[in-house]
Order: structure tokens, then sequence, then C-alpha cells
């Protein structure tokens, strides 16, 4: 990764009002060639924190408590670290490998989580309330077939009221609804890096980050596109791929942001 020096946290490129007055340049190509450039100039760093993350995850989850607590609070944070590890870089080209822990320090993890949080309910709620519109009828002439499908001892009669509800709509509606959730969440795919490089609140991160994506959405969207593709063909030999990508996804959003606010213009003056 290219060397920026004299780093300050307070340092910032363009303000909010400029990007959203002034418009901006994004090359989501150049930001999926970017995540995977920084990762290989230091990947034991960014793959041994990814395994050690997923472990984390995964014994935490194994509770059932702790699982909430992973979703919420402990993946946000996580997944913070690879720009706060980058953030540590920039100060003097060097990074220990605990500043991936930096996003659990208060009260950055009390940003990060709410932010999380808040996105996730707006989300979950639309997509209620899409499959409320798009399948209530059905939902409503199908309940007695939705409430047997709860009896998995039933696997003949299961697979016939999974056939019927096919072939009503309601699994293509659901779909749809899910799809439009899951675009929504890119309004806030920038949030986390401005609650890291410039330590904004949880709202105003989430404003931020939503104010921008809506200038460029498609751009936004033909990324979010291409990198599905590349996990998922990534997850096809034994999920090993996913080792590579899935970092490389975190930083490629890292590259977006930087694109957008020009920040590191300005640090490495």
């Amino acid at each position: 990764m290219e060397r920026l020096d004299d780093f300050k946290s307070a340092g910032q490129g363009r303000s909010l009002d400029d990007i959203l007055t002034n418009g901006y340049s994004l090359d989501a190509m150049a930001a999926i060639s970017r995540g995977f450039n920084i990762l290989g100039r230091d990947i034991g760093s960014y793959l041994g924190f990814f395994v050690l993350s997923f472990i984390i995850s995964f014994v935490m989850g194994l509770i059932p408590v702790l699982s909430i607590i992973v979703g919420l609070i402990v993946s946000p944070a996580l997944n913070a670290g690879y720009s706060y590890y980058l953030k540590g870089y920039l100060k003097d080209d060097t990074s220990e490998f605990s500043n991936f822990f930096n996003g659990f320090k208060s009260p950055q993890i009390w940003q990060l989580f709410l932010a999380h949080l808040i996105s996730q309910l707006i989300i979950g709620a639309v997509a209620l309330v899409l499959i409320i519109i798009i399948c209530g009828t059905t939902i409503m002439q199908y309940a007695d077939e939705l409430i047997s499908l709860s009896n998995p001892a039933n696997i003949s009669k299961n697979q016939e009221i999974a056939e019927t509800l096919m072939a009503s709509g309601l699994v293509v509606g659901i779909l749809i609804s899910v799809l439009i959730a899951l675009c929504l969440a890119l309004f806030w795919i920038l949030a986390s890096q401005f609650v890291v490089f410039r330590e904004l609140t949880f709202w105003d991160a989430l404003e931020a980050s939503r104010k921008i994506v809506m200038k460029k959405f498609f751009s936004y969207l033909g990324w979010a596109i291409v990198w599905l593709i590349i996990i998922l063909v990534s997850a096809l030999p034994c999920g090993l791929g996913l080792l590579f990508t899935i970092p490389a996804f975190m930083l490629s959003t890292y590259a977006l942001y930087m694109q957008v606010t020009g920040d590191e213009e300005v640090l490495n003056q």
C-alpha cells in the first residue's frame, strides 16, 4: 500500500456539503481492484485477522445469548477492524496487529453498534412491509399450509405444500422483498468508514453514507453485484477462496470511501 505521511486523525478531505453539492467521481472496478491490492501487500495480517475473527464469532455464536451479542456488537467492531488497521498504518507506515481490535474501544464500539442496529432495524422493517404488501393476501390464503410446514416430521406433505406455495408466487414475492431490502442496505455501506476515519456519531455517519450513495446508487449496486459474483465463485472450492475475498471486500469499502472523500490526498500532503 502506498505510503501516507503526516497522518492526523482530524485530517479530512472534502466536506459532505462539497461532495453533495459538486458531486464526486466513483470507479467501482478500481475500488474492487484496490481491495485486492491492499490485501496482497499485507496478506498475512489480514488473513490472520479474518481467521481469528471467524473463530471468535463462531465460538460465541454457539452460545444462545452470546450469539445475539455477536450479531449486534461484536460483528460491527470486527468488520471495522480492517479500517482501523489501515488507520494505524497511515500514521507511521506500520501497524500493530492489535489495531484490528480498536473498534472495541469506547466510544467507537457504541457508534458502530448503533449504526449497525439502526440500519438493520430499518432494513428489516422495510422487508416486512414489502412482504405484507406483495404477499399479504397469499399468506392469509395459505396460512394453514404455512403452519403445517412447522412439522418437519411430515416430509411428503411438506414437499407438497412447498410446491403449492411456489406455484402461488409466495416464495418469489418474499425473494423480491428481501432483494429490495438488501439493495437498501447499500445506502449505509460507508457508515462505518465515517465512524472510523472522521469519528462521526452513528446517526451522522448513517446520514452521510445515505446521502452520498443516493447520488450514484447504481454505481454502488454494480459494485455490490460484482462482489456477489466474486464471493459466490470463491466459495465453490470448499469455501477456501473466502479467506481472500471477504477481507478484500472489506478493504474495497475502504477504497470506495477514500475515492469519495479524498481523505488520502489531504493526509498525503
